[in-house]
Formats: structure tokens, C-alpha cells, sequence
């Protein structure tokens, strides 16, 4: 149940399909939307959830900064030379 409402909430996502793909497999994290007062850190489907939420609150003068974190697979880190 859980994967199938992931899909629908995923379907109702529009936008803007980056040309290439290297910005989005980068380690860090983007600043999706910038924000004074709370940060909110999310990714996937969830990040257009917060991007809505930050919008009503906006009005309320409440800005919120969202960050993208784009994975929760940590990425693969050049090892440190062994001292």
C-alpha cells in the first residue's frame, strides 16, 4: 500500500526535466527554497509537500527553508590514504 501511494503522489508532480543528470547526482544537498525561520529537511516526493506547506506559511509571515537532501544513500567518498 505503501509503494502504491508513493506513486500517486508522485504522478501529480510537474516541472522541468533537467537536460542532464549530473546536478542531481551530486553529494550535496540543494536549497530548494530559502527561509528565515525553520528549516525543514526532506527529499523525494515530500520536498513539493514542503514547498506547498512553505507557501501557506509564507502568508503568515513564516519563511521556511527546504533542502532537497536528493537521497538518503550516502555517496561514495574517495578513502583517505592510510597514515
Amino acid at each position: 500500500m505503501h509503494l502504491l501511494r508513493a506513486q500517486i503522489s508522485l504522478r501529480r508532480i510537474k516541472g522541468e526535466v533537467p537536460q542532464t543528470i549530473t546536478s542531481f547526482l551530486s553529494a550535496k544537498a540543494n536549497i530548494v527554497r530559502e527561509g528565515r525561520d525553520v528549516s525543514v529537511i526532506t527529499y523525494a516526493a515530500m520536498v513539493h509537500s514542503a514547498l506547498e506547506a512553505a507557501e501557506i506559511l509564507a502568508k503568515e509571515n513564516i519563511e521556511i527553508e527546504i533542502l532537497d537532501l536528493r537521497s538518503l544513500v550516502p555517496s561514495i567518498a574517495k578513502p583517505s590514504p592510510q597514515r
